[in-house]
């Protein structure tokens, strides 16, 4: 077998039985064969090798470009980073064990491929998909695309178009691809997203010392933020909402304001500012007095001596918004301190447009005269809201009818039984007083 030597000596032998000398010996080994049947399989610009065995074979050596680049122990081999499009010719050795080398096969020709680049990506900004570009890599047949590390599309062209939802962030990659099938290694790694479209249908809806904001969904949105719009080159922070809703409190009546509303994806980058939506916070309460009327027992109008009474007042709201802890209450123009007026009254709401009856009691005492007292009514609320202008009225009293006391009888009476007045004696006058007159009287001193 191969790789083995084995050694010959050689005797002379003639008749008579008569034999020569042994020769020296003689050694050699069986030549191995040499190795058929290479294969070469070509990646980029990388080799592989691959044989058939051959017998007595411990190694094999290795020729490229008639230069001897080692040897290996296994029939296949593999070489890296050569030149790219580039020829390269091999021959191959067996060794035996006896370190002979076996006559080299057959030339092979491998050539590396072409050098293909990776390509550089980037984007264009689009309102509702993500549009990649790159350029043009020669020797390339089609492109790999590739969203965060999945292989999801090739083309031939040197665009791409993903229609992903906006306001989330994806990373692409592209590769190039050869005539033989193999991809190039892949361009830079470029992250973008579709970004998030400016909220529309915003609307301003005034209200009471408010202002209510609603706008339409915008897709992939986390969260909205609300801008007053101050004027065209300056924008005051208000809040931060995930509804697409919000009322703006503690305005004030009859504000003028402009809002705009942004949305912000994930990753909190925010969208355009949405078209001003302006509107006009309601007017505040305004306080007329539609009429005044004294409510009196006696039905002459007037207040008289000892009479109650009440002055009924109706408070008309005529502005937009409602009024909160109305207090009315009456002054004199005059003090009088026969005439008592009563506590003031205190209105829980009055809402806008309505009207609500207020009643303030008047007393009139013994001793109040006959004659008008000018009187002021007095209006405030929560909202620090008045009567324009004062409101005077008058109430009219009378005095009451003198009374006329006569006496109208005597007697006098003792123990004695007698009608008359003894010296020294204590006896019991009994008087009888007549109001002869039309008024009349609470005591009479005798």
């Amino acid at each position: 077998p191969p790789g083995v030597e084995f050694c010959y000596t050689l005797k002379a032998s003639g008749n008579f039985g008569l034999e020569g000398e042994l020769s020296e010996p003689t050694c050699a080994s069986a030549p191995t064969e040499k190795p058929r049947d290479i294969q070469i399989d070509v990646y980029k610009n990388t080799f592989s090798f691959i044989w058939g065995a051959v017998e007595g074979a411990v190694q094999y050596a290795l020729y490229r470009n008639d230069e001897k680049i080692g040897n290996i122990q296994t029939p296949s081999f593999q070489e890296r980073d050569l030149k790219y499009d580039t020829d390269y010719y091999y021959k191959i050795a067996a060794l035996d064990a006896l370190n002979i080398e076996s006559e080299p096969s057959v030339e092979v020709k491998a050539t590396t491929h072409e050098f293909i680049a990776a390509p550089i990506l980037s984007s264009m900004n689009s309102e509702s998909r993500i549009t990649l570009i790159w350029n043009e890599v020669e020797g390339a047949v089609t492109y790999t695309i590739y969203r965060d590390g999945i292989n999801i599309s090739s083309t031939d062209g040197s665009s791409f178009t993903d229609p992903m939802p906006p306001g989330k962030q994806y990373c692409y990659e592209i590769a190039c691809v050869d005539q033989y099938d193999i991809e190039s290694d892949r361009s830079n790694s470029h992250c973008t997203k579709v970004p998030l479209a400016a909220p529309t249908g915003v609307r301003a809806d005034g209200d009471v010392t408010s202002m209510h904001l609603n706008w339409n969904e915008v897709s992939g949105a986390n969260y909205y933020k609300i801008y007053e719009k101050v004027n065209q080159d300056s924008m005051t922070f208000i809040e931060k909402v995930k509804s697409t809703q919000y009322t703006v409190r503690s305005l004030g009546f009859a504000a003028d304001v402009c809002y705009v509303v942004t949305a912000l994806d994930m990753d909190g980058e925010e969208s355009e500012f949405s078209t001003s939506a302006c509107n006009v916070v309601l007017d505040p309460p305004h306080f007329t007095i539609q009429n005044m009327t004294v409510i009196e027992p006696s039905g002459n109008g007037v207040i008289d001596a000892l009479e109650t009474c009440s002055v009924q007042f109706a408070l008309f709201n005529d502005g937009q918004s409602p009024a909160h802890n109305v207090v009315a209450s009456v002054l004199t123009k005059e003090p009088n301190q026969h005439l008592v007026i009563g506590n003031p009254i205190i209105l829980d709401t009055l809402e806008a447009g309505r009207i609500k009856f207020i009643d303030i009691s008047m007393e009139g005492a013994l001793q109040v005269g006959s004659g008008e007292n000018e009187f002021e009514l007095i209006i405030s609320s929560r909202e620090k809201i008045t009567l324009e202008e004062p409101y005077l009225f008058k109430v009219g009293t009378a005095a009451m009818i003198p009374p006329d006391m006569i006496v109208a009888d005597f007697s006098v009476s003792n123990d004695f039984n007698t009608h008359y007045i003894p010296k020294n004696e204590i006896v019991r006058l009994t008087i009888r007083i007549q109001n002869v007159g039309e008024g009349f009287t609470e005591s009479v001193d005798v």
